[in-house]
């Protein structure tokens, strides 16, 4: 036989109690009953033991900032954080300012918006532009009332070829052609040269005319004796021309 033994060992278990936020409840059991974990775990460096989380799972996989910020991709050797700066430390988590903005860029330090309205004038249209809108070119070349043939009668006409296009004078025969870039114009001067013979002058002395012929040498015409202060001029020509018509030769009667 077994026997009888008097020990009972355990006879009661408390739950009472709290660790790190969880809390055990339900009293001094001490045959049957039961017992209830609650609360909130609270983790902090004093209570913390463990390898890295891994960026995979949602970790830095890394126990230093340094190496955090090595893993996570973040390029910043001073722990300042990655964000657009002038120069000077920003906050956490708080954006650039317009200032710091301006300050980066060389924009200066006004706190104007910069343009803020575009005006047109004569050659564009649309008016004021405040934000958006459209600019219309009112002005364009083939639109204006410009000269671009040169025609001459009988000659091929002289066409532009482009809006930067040169028309070329040339003088010829003894004329010569000055420019004058201050005032905007153009002289021509017709010289006289022993190419031109042309009439310039006639000159009488008793019944005979000269006349002076430019380039030329002068041209002398003798007249009869009565040729200028006689009523009656000789002539051999069939027809006189007079202010009542025509007489001619074969017009006249005959007489015997």
């Amino acid at each position: 036989g077994a026997g009888t033994s008097s020990s009972a060992g355990v006879t009661s278990v408390a739950t009472s109690g709290s660790v790190n936020g969880l809390t055990l409840s339900g009293g001094t059991i001490t045959s049957t009953g039961t017992i209830t974990l609650g609360g909130s775990v609270v983790i902090n460096n004093g209570n913390w033991s463990g390898t890295d989380l891994s960026v995979a799972n949602g970790g830095t996989g890394s126990s230093s900032a340094a190496g955090a910020r090595t893993n996570l991709g973040v390029v910043n050797d001073t722990g300042t954080p990655a964000i657009l700066s002038n120069g000077s430390t920003p906050s956490l988590n708080s954006g650039i300012t317009a200032a710091e903005v301006r300050s980066l860029i060389g924009a200066g330090t006004s706190s104007s918006s910069g343009v803020t309205s575009i005006a047109t004038s004569t050659g564009l249209s649309g008016g004021t532009i405040t934000s958006t809108g459209t600019l219309t070119n009112t002005d364009r070349g083939s639109s204006q009332s410009i000269f671009k043939n040169v025609a001459v009668s009988g000659q091929s006409t002289v066409v532009a070829d482009n809006n930067n296009d040169t028309l070329t004078l040339v003088a010829s025969g003894g004329m010569t052609i000055t420019t004058n870039a201050s005032t905007d114009t153009i002289t021509f001067n017709p010289n006289d040269n022993n190419d031109n013979f042309y009439l310039n002058g006639i000159s009488k002395s008793g019944n005979t005319l000269t006349y002076s012929v430019l380039g030329a040498a002068n041209q002398a015409y003798t007249f009869g004796s009565n040729a200028f202060n006689s009523t009656t001029i000789a002539t051999n020509n069939n027809q006189l021309t007079n202010g009542a018509g025509y007489i001619t030769s074969s017009s006249l009667p005959t007489v015997g």
